[in-house]
């Protein structure tokens, strides 16, 4: 086995300062974000942000440059059609020489013309910063998603989380692409504007600008109710993304049980409170910009006033008047997007602080300090639960003082009621959570000390609820390991029986899976779960409720493959269904987060506790549960389908085909089971040689599982009439 030093995680472009928290324990819900109130200053946030635009830094550079050129060139005009007025257009002037007059027209024509070149290269380059920005922002979030721990993503809501990487980034870039580039160029026409006024007339700038002070009295007043409504609009814009993200992924459920109109009253709920608190933001934004045009009306009218009184008393030419005139336009016309800026700052300060939220959420499972990081080369497959437990909310353990040793190559199921821990003793080992006290170690070193992508690296997880891409079937199975062949591929999955459903497919390996796997079947997705794991040949397999969601036939189909499956690997299976753990080296059986049996099936028979139990139950009931006879199978539309009542059908209590509600049919053929079991048991007690019953046990269990019921019944009796006459060899 080999083994080096770990090396470097992620680095991320978060930028540094003060870490926003995301909520407790990074979580985003309803409730923790709509009791959150924002608390980070706007400065904070800006100098974070500017780091994502300093690694484009000549590009801003030059952009600014633009800004600066358009924005003098803007005031350029006012001075020229002073100039045109006063010396080529005055009162009285006589027909005569117009060249000059010519070549000042032609170059206002050419300053105008050169301002619309650099407006054009203004807007290419605000786009081209715009989209860098919005994909490094992306990258680096959904880099940060995942690194996140399973509890994040089980006690948050998706939606929500998308609307960060969505809608936020969005409404952030557009601000930082259009309104802080354009404030810049705002900001110069005015500083411009201001100064040229000054020059032309102190007195009348001194007039003009009197009035000025009414402009923020109210934005003033409103500055933290305008925070309090931007931010509460971005969270209920992500609560409305969370409610359509729920909807969709579960519109077969929606229609399965008519939920339509409640679906859709919901969303309308989301929808309008979502366009409350927007419109309330925009009424509070609103009053910045009421006192700024009130401050230009006031002002444009005290202008006229006064100037035209000089005028007329010759204190002021008329081009100089028409000039100003121009100048206190160019001076307002920006202090109007200034007062958008302010409303648009606001907005996108919310969905800022929403970002860094994100990406300052720490990860509940983190890795090991790359001094002291393992990568491990070659596992064996010796896992050691030394005293475990686990808690997932405070004070309610799941796991108590858990002490597992497995052996490499080992096969041991963990058994036990719903809720006991078993699935729980999974995401442990895999390290989707820690423990809170305990250690658990792979061939003697500490979880917590190899790197994530070495330990998962060795394992196969199949899980019961199956999860597909969209893309193709062999794009899915080798989604593990990218460089396989198409050979290795089609190897695994004629090893796990996947091959011939497979190659019925409309395009066979390169059929595209849709959606949510709509178009295949669950026992189909499962064998091509079962081909992706064996495709990357993990020491360490992990089968979670892998065959509880399909029908007997697909079941007894999947049993081969994983006969393949489970070869040369040390292999944990959880399962209710206990015919599926019966060959297992070892059977744990897990009762209130404790251990409380373990051994082999024979042996834990013996005892009569749980195990014995529960596998009695299974017996007395899985046949009364079970579908009609299972006849040869067949394929419609691409989908493994058998004859007979489905599972589907007698969960909905009617039948899917004919008129009549299914029976139970397999009480007596369980009870002849269990008794054959009983005797079984007695017989190998007492030294009988019962290996030839014991095979036979497991062909009748198949056959009854499978469906054939009337002759599986027929040998049942006659295999108790024979065990009955045994007799000590």
């Amino acid at each position: 086995m080999g083994m080096h030093g770990g090396g470097g995680g992620f680095g991320g472009m978060h930028g540094g300062g003060v870490i926003i928290r995301g909520g407790p324990g990074g979580r985003f819900t309803r409730e923790d974000e709509e009791k959150y109130e924002r608390k980070v200053s706007d400065m904070v946030l800006l100098k974070r942000l500017m780091i994502y635009l300093s690694i484009y830094k000549r590009r801003v550079l030059a952009l600014l440059s633009v800004m600066v050129s358009s924005s003098l060139m803007s005031l350029v005009t006012p001075l020229m059609t002073q100039m045109v007025l006063d010396k080529f257009i005055t009162p009285g002037m006589t027909t005569g020489d117009t060249s000059m007059l010519n070549i000042w027209l032609m170059a206002m024509a050419g300053i105008v013309l050169a301002q619309f070149g650099l407006n054009y290269t203004r807007e290419y380059l605000i786009a081209w910063v715009g989209s860098k920005i919005v994909y490094d922002l992306r990258r680096d979030l959904v880099a940060q998603i995942q690194r996140m721990s399973i509890r994040y993503f089980s006690e948050g809501e998706t939606g929500r989380i998308m609307s960060r990487v969505t809608n936020d980034v969005e409404e952030l870039t557009h601000f930082l692409g259009m309104h802080v580039v354009s404030v810049v160029s705002e900001i110069i026409i005015v500083t411009g504007a201001l100064f040229l006024m000054f020059t032309f007339s102190t007195q009348l700038t001194i007039i003009s600008l009197g009035v000025m002070p009414l402009m923020f009295v109210l934005p003033i007043a409103m500055q933290r109710y305008m925070r309090k409504a931007w931010r509460q609009t971005r969270v209920k814009l992500a609560g409305m993304t969370s409610v359509i993200q729920e909807s969709v992924s579960g519109m077969r459920v929606v229609q399965a049980f008519t939920q339509e109109s409640r679906d859709a009253e919901i969303f309308n709920i989301a929808n309008m409170e979502t366009s409350k608190v927007r419109l309330r933001a925009t009424l509070i934004a609103g009053v910045f910009g009421i006192g700024v045009g009130l401050t230009q009306v006031l002002g444009t009218v005290t202008l006229l006033w006064f100037g035209a009184n000089l005028m007329v008393s010759g204190d002021l030419t008329f081009g100089t008047f028409v000039a100003f005139q121009g100048l206190i336009m160019s001076f307002w016309h920006p202090m109007m997007q200034v007062a958008n800026f302010y409303n648009d700052f606001q907005n996108a300060m919310a969905s800022t602080e929403r970002i860094f939220e994100l990406l300052d959420t720490e990860e509940e499972v983190k890795e090991a300090p790359k001094e002291e990081r393992i990568e491990l080369e070659d596992a064996k497959g010796k896992i050691e639960y030394e005293h475990v437990s686990f808690e997932y909310d405070k004070d309610q353990p799941v796991l108590k003082d858990v002490n597992l040793s497995i052996r490499p190559n080992e096969k041991v199921a963990l058994v036990g009621p719903t809720g006991a821990g078993k699935t729980t003793m999974i995401n442990l080992l895999c390290r989707f959570y820690d423990p809170k006290e305990g250690t658990i170690t792979l061939d003697g070193y500490d979880l917590k000390k190899l790197s994530l992508k070495s330990l998962r690296n060795h394992m196969g997880i199949v899980l019961q609820d199956t999860f597909l891409f969209q893309g193709t079937v062999k794009e899915n199975i080798k989604y593990g390991r990218q460089d396989a062949t198409d050979e290795e591929i089609i190897e695994v999955a004629k090893a796990v029986n996947a091959h011939e459903f497979i190659m019925r497919l409309p395009e066979g390996y390169d059929t595209v899976i849709r959606e949510g796997s709509t178009n295949i079947s669950i026992g189909q997705r499962q064998l091509i779960t079962f081909a992706r794991a064996l495709l990357m040949n993990p020491k360490i397999l992990i089968l979670d409720e892998a065959t509880s969601s399909v029908d007997p036939y697909t079941e007894l189909i999947i049993q081969e493959g994983l006969e393949k499956l489970l070869e040369h690997r040390t292999s944990i299976i959880i399962a209710h269904r206990l015919s599926t753990v019966r060959n297992s080296d070892k059977i744990v059986v897990i009762d209130n987060g404790e251990i409380v049996e373990m051994g082999r099936h024979e042996e834990l028979l013996k005892k009569g506790g749980i195990y014995n139990t529960l596998y009695m139950r299974q017996f007395r009931e899985e046949p009364e549960q079970a579908e009609t006879p299972v006849a040869t199978p067949r394929m419609s539309g691409g989908r493994m389908a058998t004859h007979g009542v489905g599972r589907t059908a007698r969960m909905a209590g009617r039948p899917e085909t004919g008129g009549s509600p299914v029976t139970p049919r397999f009480g007596g053929t369980g009870e002849k089971m269990a008794e054959f079991q009983r005797l079984l048991q007695e017989k190998e007690a007492a030294g009988y040689d019962v290996k030839e019953f014991k095979d036979l046990d497991m062909r009748l269990f198949g056959e009854l599982r499978g469906g054939d019921v009337e002759s599986t019944s027929k040998k049942i009796d006659e295999a108790i009439e024979r065990l009955k006459k045994l007799s000590k060899p």
